[in-house]
């Protein structure tokens, strides 16, 4: 099969260190990335569109066609001749991954135009109240009522989870909805070596018990939930250190809460952590927190992340989270944006070690299921019922 993807954000650029691709560009971008090369490797041909600079790579045996923006609303990229290639590529399937302004539409455009069968994975709700300007907070929340058309216009939806699909704005098309998760590479996460020459590696303190936060620095991600947790957490725990490992745009404001809570000398900020480096903040955690506080999280790949990392996690009850954080089986659940719930988990997870390694084993056998392969060959099957 000749198929296209659709994905703003893919991953296209080199690690200036490494010299490899950056996975960047949130979970949906590197899952985009996952897929097509697994398609790829399966024998399809495939193309790739997207928004990037000239400077632009692709690896592995995939087509890609990467286009400058012609003009961005905050940080969403419009690129008009992204959305004349794709009506001249003899595709037999397009793919779209919503969100992703602007590509998502092109999408629709060029199966519509073309009579291609049109596939839409959802991954998340929109962040319809936004942040930053007045014009991108009026864009994503314009953006928030067009999200609709995808799942309307769609041959076939995909949701992560099926929890999400039933609570989100794909509900009214579940008929046509399938439910593939997101997966990982296990083997990224297999540990090499000790979790104390881990933190050493990545200058923690290896005597502490350490508390992780990876993902964006965004409100609806809720990491300033995780630090009014904390300082409950130093009362039952006075030894515990937390890190906040990536980057955005409440960066300031969270380092200035920690000044305010007096709690600088317990706290990392990493800043941006790239992916090659992810396996090693999971490895090096006691607990891993994800604190979200809006209705957005389809799934979570970070959860499934951890638990390949034998990390024990803590999650908000939200979204399609608890179809992967299984509350005493696979983690433990809290009421979102409760720093109160939170801290509770945080401490019996870490004092209760008999808790810790039944929530490490059993999540270790269910992340096995999480593999790449496996979700390439349910999404070849839903390609070809179309």
């Amino acid at each position: 099969m000749k198929i296209g993807y659709f994905h703003t954000n893919f991953p296209t650029k080199k690690d200036v260190n490494s010299g490899e691709l950056s996975l960047v560009g949130g979970g949906s971008g590197v899952a985009a990335y996952h897929l097509a090369h697994k398609m790829a490797d399966l024998g399809h041909e495939v193309k790739v569109f997207t928004v990037a600079e000239d400077d632009a790579v692709a690896d592995g045996n995939i087509d890609l066609y990467p286009y400058s923006s012609t003009f961005n609303i905050g940080d969403s990229s419009f690129s008009f001749s992204g959305a004349i290639r794709p009506l001249i590529s003899d595709l037999d399937i397009i793919h779209a991954h919503v969100p992703s302004p602007t590509m998502d539409f092109s999408a629709v455009l060029a199966s519509v135009i073309t009579s291609t069968p049109l596939v839409v994975t959802c991954h998340s709700e929109i962040d319809a109240f936004g942040y930053g300007s007045f014009l991108r907070k009026g864009g994503m929340k314009l953006y928030g009522q067009a999200v609709h058309l995808f799942p309307r216009l769609a041959d076939e939806v995909i949701v992560p989870s099926a929890r999400f699909g039933q609570n989100s704005f794909v509900k009214p098309y579940l008929s046509k909805t399938s439910t593939i998760p997101n997966g990982i590479n296990l083997v990224d996460y297999k540990k090499t070596q000790s979790k104390s020459e881990i933190r050493n590696k990545l200058g923690l303190p290896t005597d502490r018990p350490l508390i992780l936060y990876l993902g964006a620095l965004l409100q609806k991600k809720g990491p300033q939930v995780l630090i009014n947790s904390f300082k409950m957490i130093k009362q039952e725990l006075p030894d515990s250190h937390l890190v906040i490992a990536g980057s955005g745009p409440l960066d300031d404001e969270l380092k200035e809460l920690v000044n305010q809570m007096g709690l600088n000398g317990s706290v990392n900020f990493t800043g941006y952590v790239d992916e090659s480096e992810k396996p090693l903040y999971f490895a090096s955690a006691d607990v891993f927190v994800l604190p979200s506080i809006r209705n957005h999280e389809s799934f979570g790949i970070v959860n499934l992340e951890a638990m390949a990392s034998q990390t024990p996690v803590v999650a908000s009850r939200i979204g399609g989270v608890p179809d992967i954080v299984k509350d005493k089986q696979t983690g433990l659940l809290f009421e979102p944006g409760d720093p109160r719930s939170l801290a509770k988990s945080v401490v019996t997870i870490i004092t209760d070690e008999e808790l810790r390694s039944r929530l490490v084993q059993h999540s270790m056998d269910f992340v096995s299921e999480y593999d790449w392969d496996s979700i390439a060959a349910e999404t070849v099957e839903v390609y070809r019922d179309l």
